[in-house]
């Protein structure tokens, strides 16, 4: 016998259960919605992951799995997974690294002496503002600043030295159409074999600009030495040992907000040790060198900005061939590198 204060509880009816399934597949169906509505959130964010795919030459069939035959087709797709990203790449460069970093003069003397004074301050800041320009607009990199390099420096003067085996005025030609075949590679899509580059071959490169910016800082120090006097060049040695010693205190000063600051801003530095010279008295009446310059937007030497390329022979053109190859490899390994020294 039960008790008589005791209950029954019912047992779930058919209209209990129904009820029940029909409230999880609503909740089903508002999770679904949600998750539907943060991948819609999302998309932007996955645009290169999801359009990375679409470029490709690879199971295609007939004539369109030559590259050669699509030109341009790496670059629009370039192109077109950065365009959302553009403006954000524009706006995070205001920032003073990127004022400082405008002011291309290394290798300038290197490059105005070695190329007897084709390439000199007045060509060095007209190409490196054009090359700005044009490289972040076109090449979907607004964040890389183009500049002389220690690679680039001995390319440019190991060519003018076989060149004046031969005759010294075609140097300008030479190289307008070795940058052509440079532009080309891009335009046919070779760029792609870059795929097959090891992450070895870009450390090596590294090391070797690494040793380049050495050779060439003591180059012209010794240099000073040997075109101006012994005090220009001991005074120039005594402030490079200066400059090196403070970037590398302030870059060793540890973590913290002091240290980064004081390591971030070591163009300050620079300031200094370049006006160090120039201090009223014995420094100033040194008079050690400064940079040539020349008549403001002019070419230093008597020739005009545009370069009469087309007027090469045909037989100097094919020549360029492998030298605009060479290019490539050197504009493709700085970039790997660059951020890695």
């Amino acid at each position: 016998m039960s008790s008589p204060n005791a209950t029954l509880t019912p047992g779930p009816s058919s209209s209990d259960a129904e009820d029940g399934s029909n409230i999880a597949r609503e909740r089903i169906l508002k999770q679904d919605d949600s998750e539907e509505k943060s991948e819609k959130s999302e998309k932007p964010h996955t645009f290169n992951s999801q359009n990375r795919n679409e470029y490709t030459f690879d199971n295609l069939k007939g004539w369109r799995k030559y590259r050669v035959l699509r030109p341009c087709r790496g670059m629009y797709h370039d192109i077109r997974r950065r365009l959302p990203y553009y403006w954000s790449d524009i706006t995070d460069a205001w920032t003073y690294r990127t004022f400082a970093s405008t002011v291309p003069l290394t290798y300038t003397l290197d490059m105005d002496r070695r190329t007897s004074g084709f390439y000199a301050i007045n060509e060095l800041l007209f190409s490196s503002a054009l090359v700005a320009l044009v490289f972040s607009l076109i090449s979907a990199q607004p964040l890389i600043i183009i500049g002389i390099t220690g690679s680039i420096s001995l390319f440019n003067y190991t060519i003018y030295d076989i060149i004046k085996i031969y005759d010294v005025t075609l140097y300008a030609r030479f190289m307008a159409c070795t940058a052509i075949w440079h532009w080309l590679v891009a335009v046919w899509n070779l760029c792609d074999y870059m795929r097959y580059v090891t992450d070895f071959s870009n450390e090596t490169f590294g090391v070797y600009v690494g040793i380049i910016y050495v050779i060439k800082g003591v180059e012209e120090l010794v240099n000073l030495f040997d075109f101006y006097g012994s005090i220009d060049g001991y005074l120039s040695t005594i402030i490079a040992i200066l400059y090196f010693g403070t970037v590398y205190t302030l870059e060793r000063l540890g973590s913290g907000v002091l240290a980064n600051s004081l390591s971030n801003f070591f163009k300050i530095a620079t300031i200094f040790w370049v006006g160090f010279a120039h201090i009223p008295g014995t420094l100033k009446r040194a008079a050690i060198s400064t940079l040539p310059i020349t008549r403001a937007f002019y070419p230093t030497q008597q020739w005009g900005w545009l370069i009469d390329f087309w007027t090469l022979e045909v037989k100097w053109v094919f020549t360029t061939m492998p030298f605009g190859f060479l290019v490539m490899l050197l504009f493709y390994y700085d970039h790997a590198s660059s951020p890695t020294r």
